[in-house]
């Protein structure tokens, strides 16, 4: 019985001390951590982004990279050797579209952990007309027929027109539905034609939103007017109406971070 006690005890004191060193490396390894945000994850195209980084537990000999996905297959390519184990950088530029990226850890020149993935929206500017012709676009009115009219003084060149004779306030009509939103702005700048509107006709534009209030613009005959709206990323809706039922020329342009804003 004494030589089984003695053996138990061995036992009993081989297991303790690894499952405390267990413990202490697991330990350990949950403390190991990345970060990294954007500034702003919103900036123009070619425009370099700030972010921001900082690491816990990193073991001596570590370093941090900023990465960035690369394409069709998602590879983790290096953009930035980031100097210490916290700050602030600025990175490269990027043209339009949507960007993912990570801090990596290397400790001895071998992979240990990432930070989680971020997304920057990189955004340039997308013209009435190639709003109009995107995929999934409904167009009313004339449609994208592009040309050039007179607004009092100027020769105004246009995009589309809203040909909704006889839709008068109170009641719109929808002249566009852009339903797969990319863009943060919309930017517009319409009137009606001089030789085949009234004195003193007015027109009216809005762009509706889901979850935003409707934004609203107006212009006398003779004159031009201009509507920045904000896009909340969800569908909108481009309506007009005129005190007269004549028709409404646009062009602009919409801030995106797609080619054609869908």
């Amino acid at each position: 019985m004494r030589r089984v006690a003695f053996y138990l005890a061995l036992a009993v004191l081989a297991i303790v001390p690894f499952s405390l060193v267990g413990s202490a490396t697991v330990a350990s390894a949950a403390r190991l951590r990345a970060q990294l945000a954007f500034v702003s994850n919103q900036v123009n195209a070619g425009i370099r982004p700030t972010i921001k980084y900082a690491s816990t537990g990193t073991p001596a000999g570590s370093r941090l990279y900023l990465q960035r996905q690369f394409g069709l297959a998602n590879v983790w390519k290096t953009v930035e050797k980031l100097n210490g184990l916290e700050g602030r950088a600025l990175t490269v530029g990027v043209p339009q579209g949507r960007y993912h990226y990570r801090v990596a850890v290397y400790t001895n020149g071998r992979f240990v952990t990432s930070s989680s993935v971020r997304t920057l929206y990189s955004y340039s500017s997308v013209s009435l007309a190639t709003l109009c012709n995107a995929p999934n676009v409904t167009v009313g009115g004339s449609g994208c027929a592009p040309g050039t009219m007179q607004v009092g003084s100027h020769v105004f060149s246009y995009e589309i027109i809203g040909d909704y004779l006889g839709d008068e306030p109170p009641n719109y009509a929808t002249l566009i539905v852009f339903p797969n939103n990319r863009c943060r702005t919309l930017s517009l700048t319409f009137g009606l034609d001089s030789n085949n509107s009234q004195t003193g006709e007015v027109a009216y534009v809005q762009i509706l939103q889901r979850t935003l209030d409707p934004q609203h613009a107006s212009a006398p005959q003779g004159r031009l007017g201009s509507l920045v709206a904000r896009l909340d990323r969800g569908p909108w809706y481009l309506q007009n109406s005129t005190t007269d039922g004549d028709l409404v020329y646009y062009n602009g342009s919409a801030s995106c971070w797609s080619a054609d804003g869908e």
